[in-house]
């Protein structure tokens, strides 16, 4: 049974980090293989101590929001030990392949990427990407090309990026669905809690006044409550939806909503593979090209008119083109577990 290494983001407090490397970790075990998430030492931030009450009130009630991510890791993820730089020349011998991906591991503007997700540690042979992502504008260096012509394999997830990577690079590049794709509506439902209750749900990336106002507006034009569910910590709605909400309450969450505004490319993911009715609007200044992968999806899909525009129903519209998408991700996968 082949052993593969997956290198990826897993350990970010990231709902859509999290639940693309289940994914994927899934897909690879249905095809027969096993599979566990190469674990890195982290490198310690340096961080100003600070006298401020808030600024520990922020950080003791961010513990709270690792505990909630670090227990669907324990439960669902299958993580090596945590490996260290000088750690890296074994191993090419404990797995028979690696794969790198997906979310943003080519992303040189986050602090965790480093020369570690090129796989320069690994045979040529055993070197493979799947839906890879620069996260947005890719920025390419000489270095990394020179690790990439070692590739047997490489997908990306978006089209920006094969095109950008096909300027110098002689091999194909395929472009696949991001992992959380991989896995059926009826499989993700297995972790969804029912509700009866009625709701919008405004998910944010970070904040956005527009969005903000936008769902509270469409809520109160409804009659129904607005759940917040956020990734950064917003002193207008308190802690709870910063670190009150377990990855499977956020499956839940979008799932039962009657209408989901976001700012992130995975809200919208999932909105899609819940048949939600949504409104995605774009981020803004340094997160600007981020919007690329979100607007690609939504051109695949036929739905620009999501952008800053009421809920739009995606029932129905999106399931062939997901289906068709799906089948030609999953045999990019099967060539490289069955080589």
């Amino acid at each position: 049974m082949k052993r593969i290494g997956i290198l990826t983001l897993a350990h970010a407090n990231n709902y859509g980090a999290v639940l693309q490397a289940y994914a994927l970790e899934t897909a690879i075990r249905k095809m027969g293989a096993t599979s566990e998430i190469v674990s890195f030492t982290k490198k310690e931030k340096e961080r100003k101590p600070s006298q401020s009450l808030f600024y520990r009130r922020v950080q003791e009630q961010g513990k709270k929001r690792e505990e909630l991510f670090e227990n669907f890791r324990n439960q669902y993820l299958k993580r090596s030990p945590s490996y260290s730089e000088t750690d890296l020349s074994r191993l090419n011998e404990l797995y028979d392949c690696f794969i790198v991906g997906s979310d943003q591991v080519w992303n040189l503007k986050i602090p965790e990427v480093d020369f570690r997700y090129f796989l320069p540690f690994a045979s040529p042979e055993k070197r493979f990407s799947y839906a890879a992502s620069f996260g947005g504008t890719p920025i390419i260096t000489e270095n990394m090309i020179s690790e990439f012509q070692k590739f047997s394999k490489i997908s990306v997830r978006e089209n920006l990026a094969k095109e950008a990577l096909e300027k110098y690079l002689p091999q194909e590049i395929s472009v696949v669905l991001d992992p959380v794709f991989l896995l059926t509506k009826e499989e993700w439902m297995t972790f969804v809690s029912p509700s009866k209750e009625k709701y919008v749900l405004l998910y944010l990336l970070k904040k956005d006044d527009e969005l903000i106002q936008a769902a509270t507006k469409f809520a109160n034009e409804k009659g129904y409550i607005l759940r917040v569910v956020s990734g950064v910590f917003l002193p207008m709605f308190g802690f709870d939806p910063w670190n009150g909400v377990s990855v499977l309450d956020f499956l839940s969450f979008i799932a039962n909503a009657e209408y989901v505004f976001t700012n992130s490319f995975h809200g919208v993911a999932f909105s899609l593979i819940f048949e939600n009715s949504f409104s995605f609007y774009p981020l803004d200044q340094d997160l600007k090209s981020a919007n690329i992968r979100v607007e690609e999806l939504l051109n695949a899909v036929e739905m620009r008119e999501a952008i800053k525009g009421n809920p739009m129903p995606s029932q129905n519209r999106v399931s062939s083109y997901l289906q068709k998408k799906r089948e030609i991700s999953l045999s990019y996968l099967e060539q490289i577990i069955k080589k």
